[in-house]
C-alpha cells in the first residue's frame, strides 16, 4: 500500500497534466464526499430539509422546471410567445420570477428544466455534490493560477469544499453557491491587478449580480476589503493616484457586470427597497454575546453553528497552517512569498474581527440585523492559507515548528481546560486530530510521503467524523439530524402524493377557488408543486402590502412578514381570498369555519384520514362593491372589526371616490373574564403564588420562572359564535439563569450555586428572542408566534386576534400557556363572542352583484381580463389579486387607474355601462434589465471584437515590418 501510494504521488506531482490532477481530485472529493454523507444516504435521506429545504428550495427548484417547460412550450409550440410572469398558485398570487429568484439566479439550477417535477427531488440533491465539485475546481484554478503546488492545492481545495461552511448542504442548499463564485471573484481580480485579460472578473461578478441582491452586495464590500489590502502589498509604487485609478477601473467592471446581471439584478433591487422589515428598530450591541465567541474558539478545529448564521470549521491542517502564517521565518517559507504570507495574515486578522463585530454583521446584511452568511469568503481565506502554507508544515522539522507547536499547545489547553464547561465532543476530537498531526509532521520518524498520507488521512477522519451522525455537530446540539431530512426523492410524495391537502384536487372543480385547512401539517408553498391555490406562501421576496394586510388583521398564522399560513378559520378572510374547501381531519369539527357546512369527501393521507368541507359563501376572483371605506377610518378598528368592514365595503386610500361611504356594522360581543390560576384560585395584582403557580403577577405583567406555565381566562362564552382571544401590544423579555429562580428557591440556593448561575448570566447570550403563547379552549389549541425584535424573524408586529373555532355549545375556561420563562405583558386583552348569521347573507350579496356584473374572467399567466356590467350607481370592481407597481389597466382599451383596494389588492371604479377591463402585469424592472443586459453584452462583443481585430492589425503590421528589416539586411 506504502509503495503505491509512493509511485501515485511521485507520478501526480511529477507531471503538470491538468488531467492527472483532474483524475486525482475527483477521486479525492468522491472519497471525501461520501464520507461526509454517509449517515443520511445510509439513513436513506438527502439533503433537503424538512423545512427551508422542502418547503422553498425543492418547491422553487421543481417549480422553475414547470416554469421553464411551459415558457419554452409557448415560444416554440404554441408560438404565443406569452412569459408566464404572474401566478395565482403562488400564495394569493405573486410574480414568478421574484419568487423563485433565489433558484433562478444559479445558472445550474437551470437543469431543473430537463427533470419532471416528480424527480426534482433527485436533482436538486444531485446539485449539491455538482456545486461543491465545482467550487473545488474553481478553487483549484485559482492556487494553480498563483503558482502552488499540486499536492497543496489538493489539500487546501478539500479544506475549502469540506469546511464547515458546508454544513448548510443539509439546509440551504441554494447557499452553496458562492462557494463556486468567490474563488472565480478573486481569481478575476488577480487577472485584472497582472494587467491580464479583465473577462473572468466580468463574468464572475456578473453571476454574483444575477444569483442575487444580497450576494452582489457582499461580495463587492468585500472586494473593497481585499483591494484595500492587496494594493498596499502590490510591487510598485504607491500614490493616491495610481490607487483612484485603479480603483475606478475596478469600479467600472463591476458596472459592466452589473449590467450584464441586470436582467435580474435589478428587478431584485426594486423588490427588495419595497419590503418594509428592511426599515424595523433593532437592538444594538457592540459585541455578541460570549456564548459567540466561545462558538468561535471551539469551532475553528472541529465544525461549529456559532451563531448569526456563520457556520464555519477547519480541519486540523488548516489549523497548523494558520499557526505557522504566524510564525517567524518568513523569509524561509516554501509555499509563498514573503510579501503574500503579510498579505494573508493582515487580511486573515480583518476577517477574523469583521466575525467578532455585529456592526460589521449588520453592515454585510444590508444593515438589517446582524448576520455573517459571508462567512464562505472566510473559509476562501483559510483554505488559500493552507495552499500557501502547507510546504512548510511539510518541512516543520528543520527548525520551522516552533510556531505550530505553541499554537496547537495553546488551542488544546484553551479547549480542553479554558473552556471546558462548553467544549463539544467534536472540539476535542478536533484537538485530538491536531496533536496527532503535529507529531507526525514536525516529527523525525515520517518521510514526506508519510506526511503527506498522514494529511489526507487527517482529512478523512475529520470529515467522517464531524460530519456523520455518530459525532456530528447535530447529535452534539441535542438531536440527530438525520432525522430532520427529507427521504432521498420523497419530496414530491411529502408535498403532493400524500399531503392530504391535494384531496381537493379530487373535486374536479375547473371554476377559481383555493383551500385552506386547519390541524393539518402545513407545508408551505405546497400549492405551488400542487399546482392548486391556497393562501399559503413563504419566501423572502414578498409583497409587502400583502404582509401589511395580515398585520392589521392581527392575524398570528402570517406573524413572520415572509411567511403566510393560512387564514385561522376566520370567515371573513376565507371568504375575500375565495377559498370554498378546505380540509381538515375527520373528527375535527371546531375549526371548520360555521359556513363549511357541506362534506365533499373524506379521503386517507398519511395514515390517517382527512375531511373535505365545501361552502357556497365564498367570493370569485373578480367581483365587484357598491360602497367603500376611507383608509383612515378602516385604519382606526381593531382587527376584529376590520375583518367585518372588509364585507361591507372596499377599503380605498383616497376619500374622492364616487361611491357611497359604507355604513359599517359591528356585531362582535365582548365578553368579561377573570384571571385565575389553574386550581381556581383567582389571580390579582400583587399575586401568583410563585413557588407553586410558577409566576407572579404585578398587575401589568406576568414573570414566569417555569415552561409551560399557565394561567386561566374564566369567561363564558356563548353558542353558536366564533371565539377570539384579542391581544394587544404583546411585549416579552427572556430572563437570565439567575433569575429563573423563584422567592423560595433563591433562598434555598446555596452560594456556590449562586455563582454558577451569575456565570451562566454572562455567557447566556441572547437566549429567547421570541414568545410563543398558547391558547387553548374546548380542545381547539392555538399559538401566538411573537418574535421580539432581537429576533431576525421579527417583523414589528404585537397585535393578535385568535379564533378559537365555532360551537353551538356553550364554552368556558380559556388557557393561556406561557411557552417559555420571560416576563409576559399585554397592552389589552380580550375575549371575544362573534356571531356568523350576518356573514352568510353580507358574503352572498357580494357574490350575487359580481355574478351579474362580471363575465368572461380569464387569466393567461401575464393577464387578466373580464367583461363588467355596471346600471345606475358606479362600482368598485374588485380583483382578488395583490397590488404591485407592475400591473397596468385598461378599460375600452384606453388606460385606467389601478386602484390599491382593501390594502394589498387591486380595484377599478366604473360607471354605468358596459366594459372591457384588461390588467396587465409585467414585473417592475425587468423590461429596463432585460434591455441593460442585452445593451451591454453588445456593447462588450463589439469591444472585444474591435480589440482582437485591432491586435490582429498590429501584429501583422509588426510582421511586415519584420520582413522588411529582414530583406534590407539580406
Amino acid at each position: 500500500m506504502r509503495a503505491h501510494f509512493k509511485a501515485w504521488l511521485e507520478a501526480f506531482e511529477g507531471t503538470t497534466s491538468k488531467r492527472s490532477y483532474f483524475a486525482a481530485y475527483t477521486i479525492v472529493f468522491l472519497i471525501l464526499f461520501f464520507a461526509m454523507s454517509f449517515s443520511f444516504l445510509f439513513a436513506g435521506k438527502g439533503f433537503i430539509w424538512n423545512v427551508d429545504g422542502l418547503e422553498q428550495q425543492y418547491v422553487f427548484f421543481a417549480y422553475e422546471g414547470e416554469w421553464l417547460r411551459e415558457l419554452l412550450y409557448n415560444i416554440f409550440v404554441a408560438r404565443t410567445g406569452v412569459v408566464p410572469v404572474w401566478s395565482l398558485e403562488i400564495g394569493y398570487g405573486a410574480d414568478v420570477i421574484m419568487t423563485l429568484l433565489p433558484s433562478l439566479g444559479d445558472p445550474l439550477n437551470l437543469l431543473s428544466v430537463l427533470v419532471p417535477m416528480e424527480y426534482a427531488d433527485l436533482a436538486l440533491n444531485a446539485s449539491v455534490p455538482l456545486h461543491l465539485y465545482l467550487a473545488g475546481l474553481a478553487f483549484s484554478g485559482f492556487c494553480f493560477y498563483r503558482a502552488k503546488d499540486r499536492f497543496s492545492v489538493l489539500v487546501s481545495s478539500m479544506v475549502y469544499v469540506f469546511s464547515g461552511y458546508t454544513l448548510l448542504a443539509f439546509s440551504q442548499i441554494f447557499m452553496l453557491y458562492p462557494l463556486l463564485l468567490g474563488p472565480l471573484v478573486v481569481w478575476g481580480i488577480e487577472k485584472v491587478l497582472a494587467r491580464e485579460s479583465p473577462l473572468l472578473f466580468i463574468g464572475a461578478m456578473a453571476l454574483c449580480f444575477l444569483k442575487s441582491v444580497t450576494t452582489a452586495y457582499a461580495v463587492c464590500l468585500l472586494l473593497v476589503v481585499y483591494c484595500l489590502v492587496r494594493y498596499a502589498f502590490l510591487p510598485e509604487r504607491k500614490h493616491v493616484g495610481g490607487f483612484l485609478k485603479w480603483l475606478m477601473k475596478i469600479c467600472g467592471l463591476i458596472l459592466v457586470a452589473a449590467m450584464i446581471g441586470a436582467v435580474l439584478f435589478v428587478p431584485g433591487v426594486l423588490t427588495i427597497l419595497g419590503e418594509g422589515r428592511l426599515g424595523l428598530d433593532r437592538p444594538e450591541a457592540l459585541l455578541y454575546p460570549i456564548g459567540y465567541y466561545v462558538k468561535l474558539v471551539l469551532g475553528f478545529g472541529s465544525l461549529s453553528d456559532v451563531g448569526a448564521d456563520c457556520s464555519y470549521g477547519f480541519a486540523a491542517v488548516a489549523l497548523l497552517a494558520v499557526f505557522l502564517l504566524f510564525g517567524k521565518g518568513a523569509a524561509k517559507t516554501r509555499g509563498s512569498s514573503v510579501a503574500e504570507r503579510r498579505f494573508l495574515r493582515v487580511i486573515f486578522i480583518v476577517l477574523t474581527v469583521f466575525l467578532c463585530l455585529p456592526l460589521i454583521g449588520k453592515v454585510f446584511n444590508g444593515f438589517a440585523y446582524p448576520n455573517n452568511r459571508w462567512v464562505w469568503a472566510y473559509v476562501l481565506c483559510v483554505a488559500y492559507i493552507v495552499a500557501a502554507m502547507l510546504p512548510d508544515c511539510l518541512n516543520m522539522e528543520k527548525g520551522r515548528s516552533a510556531a505550530a507547536v505553541k499554537g496547537s499547545v495553546a488551542y488544546a489547553f484553551v479547549v480542553a481546560f479554558v473552556l471546558f464547561p462548553f467544549t463539544t465532543k467534536e472540539a476535542l476530537f478536533g484537538v485530538a486530530m491536531l496533536l496527532v498531526l503535529l507529531v507526525a509532521l514536525a516529527g523525525t520518524f515520517c518521510t514526506l510521503t508519510g506526511k503527506k498520507a498522514a494529511v489526507l488521512l487527517s482529512l478523512l477522519a475529520c470529515v467522517c467524523f464531524f460530519y456523520n451522525g455518530y459525532g456530528s455537530q447535530f447529535v452534539a446540539s441535542g438531536g440527530n439530524r438525520v432525522a430532520g431530512q427529507v427521504g432521498l426523492g420523497r419530496s414530491h410524495d411529502v408535498l403532493v402524493e400524500n399531503n392530504p391537502t391535494t384531496l381537493v384536487s379530487r373535486t374536479g372543480d375547473d371554476s377559481f377557488w383555493r383551500y385552506d385547512s386547519a390541524e393539518v401539517v402545513q407545508y408551505l408553498n405546497s400549492n405551488m408543486v400542487q399546482r392548486l391555490k391556497s393562501p399559503l406562501f413563504y419566501d423572502s421576496y414578498y409583497n409587502d402590502l400583502v404582509d401589511e394586510y395580515h398585520t392589521g388583521l392581527g392575524l398570528a398564522a402570517s406573524s413572520i412578514n415572509f411567511m403566510y399560513a393560512g387564514l385561522d378559520s376566520r370567515t371573513p378572510l376565507e371568504a375575500l381570498a375565495g377559498v370554498k374547501y378546505f380540509v381538515t381531519p375527520d373528527e375535527s369539527d371546531d375549526l371548520i369555519p360555521p359556513l363549511f357546512d357541506t362534506t365533499v369527501f373524506e379521503g386517507e393521507a398519511e395514515g390517517s384520514i382527512f375531511r373535505v368541507s365545501q361552502t357556497d359563501s365564498y367570493l370569485p376572483l373578480v367581483f365587484t362593491y357598491d360602497k367603500v371605506i376611507d383608509r383612515t377610518v378602516y385604519d382606526e378598528l381593531d382587527p376584529s372589526r376590520k375583518q367585518q368592514a372588509l364585507l361591507q365595503g372596499a377599503v380605498v386610500e383616497s376619500s374622492s371616490s364616487p361611491l357611497e361611504d359604507a355604513n359599517l356594522v359591528f356585531t362582535e360581543e365582548r365578553l368579561g373574564f377573570k384571571l385565575e390560576s389553574l386550581d381556581g384560585t383567582p389571580i390579582v395584582a400583587g399575586g401568583g403564588k410563585e413557588d407553586e403557580t410558577g409566576f407572579s403577577y404585578d398587575g401589568e405583567r406576568f414573570t414566569v420562572y417555569r415552561a409551560d406555565t399557565r394561567i386561566v381566562l374564566d369567561v363564558q362564552v356563548p353558542p353558536d359564535v366564533d371565539a377570539y382571544v384579542a391581544i394587544a401590544g404583546l411585549s416579552y423579555r427572556d430572563l437570565l439563569p439567575s433569575e429563573r429562580l423563584t422567592g423560595s428557591e433563591r433562598a434555598e440556593t446555596p452560594l456556590y450555586r449562586k455563582q454558577q448561575l451569575a456565570f451562566q448570566d454572562i455567557v447566556y447570550g441572547v437566549g429567547t428572542v421570541d414568545a410563543k403563547v398558547r391558547l387553548s379552549l374546548a380542545g381547539v389549541e392555538k399559538t401566538i408566534w411573537n418574535p421580539t425584535n432581537a429576533s431576525h424573524l421579527y417583523g414589528g408586529k404585537d397585535e393578535w386576534l385568535v379564533n378559537m373555532g365555532y360551537s353551538n355549545e356553550p364554552r368556558q375556561r380559556i388557557e393561556l400557556i406561557f411557552q417559555d420563562p420571560g416576563v409576559y405583558s399585554f397592552d389589552d386583552l380580550q375575549v371575544l363572542a362573534q356571531p356568523v348569521d350576518c356573514y352568510e347573507s353580507q358574503i352572498q350579496q357580494l357574490k350575487d352583484a359580481g355574478a351579474d356584473k362580471v363575465a368572461d374572467v380569464r387569466f393567461d399567466g401575464s393577464t387578466l381580463s373580464c367583461r363588467v356590467s355596471i346600471e345606475n350607481d358606479p362600482r368598485l370592481v374588485y380583483f382578488m389579486v395583490p397590488f404591485s407597481k407592475g400591473w397596468t389597466a385598461q378599460v375600452d382599451g384606453r388606460p385606467a387607474e389601478l386602484l390599491q383596494a382593501n390594502v394589498a389588492f387591486m380595484g377599478i371604479e366604473l360607471g354605468e355601462g358596459v366594459h372591457e377591463v384588461v390588467l396587465h402585469y409585467e414585473t417592475p424592472g425587468l423590461k429596463a434589465g432585460v434591455v441593460l443586459t442585452a445593451l451591454c453584452i453588445v456593447v462588450c462583443a463589439v469591444a472585444m471584437l474591435a480589440r482582437r481585430r485591432l491586435f490582429s492589425s498590429h501584429t501583422k503590421r509588426h510582421m511586415d515590418l519584420s520582413a522588411t528589416d529582414k530583406g534590407a539586411q539580406q
